[in-house]
């Protein structure tokens, strides 16, 4: 869907109710609270450990 969605950026109010730029300015604000949670947050498995992500950011 996200390919779809830059590639036809105009299509994006129709799919999912926001403007392109305001979904662009949601997703840089949505990168930059998962930094400042991932650099607060105490962790007990080692980096690297653990299942991988389901998701990927982009």
């Amino acid at each position: 869907m996200w390919a779809y969605i830059q590639k036809q950026p105009q299509e994006t109010k129709r799919l999912l109710g926001i403007e392109y730029p305001k979904l662009l300015e949601l997703i840089t604000y949505g990168k930059l609270l998962k930094k400042e949670f991932e650099e607060s947050k105490t962790t007990l498995i080692k980096a690297g450990g653990g299942n991988k992500p389901k998701l990927s950011e982009e």
